[in-house]
């Protein structure tokens, strides 16, 4: 379990930095690390 929620918390890490190469607009990156950022605390309680 703790291996698990390592691997969600990276994947929601490296989901907020991905933003910067998926798009252009503030408006979406903060939606992209919004949602990376709800992984990665999903990740830790995991």
């Amino acid at each position: 379990m703790v291996i698990a929620g390592l691997v969600v918390t990276l994947l929601g890490f490296l989901i907020s930095v991905a933003s910067l190469t998926l798009t252009t607009s503030v408006g979406g990156r903060m939606g992209i690390v919004l949602a990376g950022l709800a992984i990665s605390l999903f990740g830790i309680s995991y």
